[in-house]
Order: structure tokens, then C-alpha cells, then sequence
């Protein structure tokens, strides 16, 4: 966003962690940016909105109601997710 001159970003990840993506708009920072490209990638392992409804559902802030064409993501998929959300759960407001 920074080299382009943009003025915002249509963050889906930002549902999850806000302060840091705010962090990250506010000015670049690579070490921080690197350290949530695993998460990025998480966050579209499949199509919007399936991963960010099934992060916030697994911290307690959604319910986890999928109606087609959206299922839920699998086993392996919600374990990966559950570490992640892990190591950011104090970024992420309201995770229980």
C-alpha cells in the first residue's frame, strides 16, 4: 500500500486482528507484515467469508452458521487455523 501511494485496503484480515492491521496501514513495517503472512494465507485457503467466519466463530464472536454455497472449513484446515489464531489471540479484541 505504501509503495503505490493507495489510501486504504479492503482487509479481510483486518476482521481478525484490526489494531494490527491498522498498525500496518499507518506506516509499512516488514517484520510485522512477515510475520502474518501465514495467517494471510489462512484467511483465503478458501473463499471469503469462510475462513474469517470460522476464525471468529472458533474465538467465541460468531456463530459458526455456513449456508451453502459456503461449508465449513476441514479438520485440518480449522486445526491450522486454531494455531494461528494461537499466537495472535492477544491481537484479536473480544477472543475468549
Amino acid at each position: 500500500r505504501h509503495e503505490c501511494g493507495a489510501v486504504g485496503v479492503i482487509s479481510v484480515t483486518s476482521n481478525v486482528v484490526p489494531g494490527l492491521m491498522a498498525k500496518l496501514m499507518a506506516a509499512p513495517d516488514a517484520e510485522l507484515n512477515a510475520s502474518m503472512q501465514e495467517l494471510y494465507s489462512w484467511m483465503f485457503c478458501e473463499p471469503n467469508p469462510i475462513s474469517v467466519n470460522t476464525a471468529l466463530a472458533m474465538c467465541g464472536l460468531a456463530d459458526p452458521v455456513f449456508r451453502l454455497p459456503y461449508v465449513p472449513l476441514s479438520a485440518e484446515q480449522r486445526q491450522a487455523g486454531a494455531k494461528l489464531l494461537a499466537r495472535f489471540q492477544e491481537h484479536i479484541p473480544g477472543c475468549s
